[in-house]
């Protein structure tokens, strides 16, 4: 057992669960986003690391037909903790239940822990439910871009499941936990934080074609290579404007290209993806594609965008044309990241110059997210600028933003063999940056399994 789980099951308050009945404890990782990013609703290859830091949540069933969730963090957050409702409120539709809870005045947080039972009933309905309990603590940091919320909705989602007879294997548990990001909570997020969250291994990077979700296998780093995150104490979130329109662009993109390209875009499940077209054919039709148009323009030239997510703002301007490009270039860089990664592990002989090639297609992501999506930082910019300047020689390989962009972290590729104290050039990095914009941030490290690996886990007080 994982210290941590352990930690948490002392804390659970025994004045809040029964005594009587069983309490089924689950556990699931937040990730750092290596390569792809938010290619993934555009059909991208992405290749995520399940972190060390992860939400616990514990749900012991009760009779009295009350949904009550009590959070360890949200008091600190200057949220409300503990929130109660009627469990014949989500045995509906995610529009009726967002709508019922809207009303109760429910806090986000606990969205993502209810939209469970309304993802469950929707898929499989209990009949009579009853009542839960539910107790959850998390060491993920919120906002950082590193899928605190999958890791709540993850977690949840197998808890809920296990106490009420509905357990699902982890492709449903993240495909249910999306579904409550944006149908519930209303965040256009893509599904590769809740397949990490689910389905992660420890030390290895998970090889995701979300197309729609295809777990190609699993990536591991050459031995003495590790990758770190370093919180820039910047609030992210996926529900912000910035990735919404960068989001709806590159739908746009799509819509267009798909009346003269179809077969050029399209996956083995009948979709098109933007990510599906080669960097040559994308240069040939790139001129054709606007590189700015405003919503109200788009929607007299076209029907829709195809997106059913997101919504077109006529009076916005979308920059098409770059928003269109970067899951195309994104999909080839993480391909070769990853051959990159894979040649390494098979032969040590050229270690140094194909990790550095790594590093590179790093900071290309990185420029990408600024310049074609629009999701950069200032505060984001600085962090890999300061890895950037402690150079090779110190062990940093590469450096760039993760996730939804817009601040969160900065996801970074090390070297230990070069330098095996690398702990202590991070801690340098933090300080500088610490210095330049009087945020403090934190240094991710380490890694775990996902919650499927983990379980749930039947106790008794």
């Amino acid at each position: 057992m994982l210290d941590a789980t352990r930690d948490f099951l002392t804390s659970l308050p025994h004045d809040y669960f029964a005594t009587t009945q069983p309490i089924f404890v689950t556990r699931a990782p937040g990730r750092l986003d290596v390569m792809g990013g938010i290619s993934d609703y555009s059909g991208g290859l992405c290749l995520e690391w399940p972190l060390q830091c992860a939400t616990h949540c514990a749900i012991q069933r009760s009779n009295d037909d009350t949904i009550r969730v009590f959070s360890a963090n949200a008091a600190a957050e200057g949220w409300t903790a503990q929130v109660a409702v009627p469990a014949a409120l989500l045995a509906c539709d995610y529009q009726t239940a967002r709508a019922h809870l809207e009303r109760a005045q429910c806090p986000q947080w606990a969205l993502y822990v209810l939209g469970a039972f309304v993802a469950l009933q929707q898929e499989n309905p209990l009949p009579r439910p009853g009542g839960a309990r539910l107790f959850v603590d998390s060491d993920v940091p919120i906002g950082a871009g590193v899928s605190s919320s999958a890791a709540l909705e993850v977690a949840a989602m197998q808890a809920v499941g296990a106490a009420f007879g509905r357990e699902a294997g982890g492709l449903q548990i993240a495909r249910l936990a999306q579904r409550v990001e944006n149908d519930l909570v209303g965040a256009p997020c893509g599904i590769m934080d809740q397949i990490t969250s689910a389905l992660g291994r420890e030390n290895n990077l998970i090889r995701l074609l979300c197309q729609p979700d295809l777990v190609e296998g699993y990536v591991a780093l050459p031995d003495d290579v590790a990758v770190f995150g370093i919180d820039s104490n910047v609030r992210h979130s996926v529900g912000g404007a910035a990735y919404g329109r960068a989001r709806c662009a590159a739908f746009m993109g799509r819509r267009i290209l798909r009346e003269v390209l179809p077969a050029a875009l399209q996956g083995t499940d009948g979709e098109l993806y933007l990510a599906n077209l080669s960097p040559d054919v994308w240069r040939a039709l790139r001129d054709s594609i606007p590189e700015k148009i405003s919503g109200r323009e788009f929607l007299n030239e076209h029907d829709n965008h195809g997106d059913h997510i997101t919504t077109i703002e006529p009076d916005v301007q979308y920059a098409v044309r770059l928003a269109t490009e970067h899951p195309i270039y994104e999909r080839d860089r993480t391909c070769r990241f990853a051959d990159l990664l894979a040649t390494v592990v098979a032969n040590d002989v050229a270690r140094e110059p194909l990790l550095a090639a790594a590093g590179d297609l790093m900071i290309q992501s990185h420029f990408s997210y600024d310049h074609r999506c629009n999701l950069g930082s200032l505060e984001t910019d600085v962090i890999v600028d300061l890895a950037r300047g402690r150079g090779r020689a110190s062990g940093i390989m590469g450096a760039k933003i993760t996730g939804g962009g817009a601040g969160g972290t900065v996801a970074i590729l090390a070297d230990l063999r070069r330098c095996p104290d690398t702990g202590s050039t991070l801690r340098a990095i933090a300080d500088d940056y610490a210095a330049q914009t009087g945020n403090t941030p934190r240094i991710l490290s380490g890694s775990s399994n996902g919650a499927v690996q983990h379980g749930a886990q039947r106790i008794f007080l």
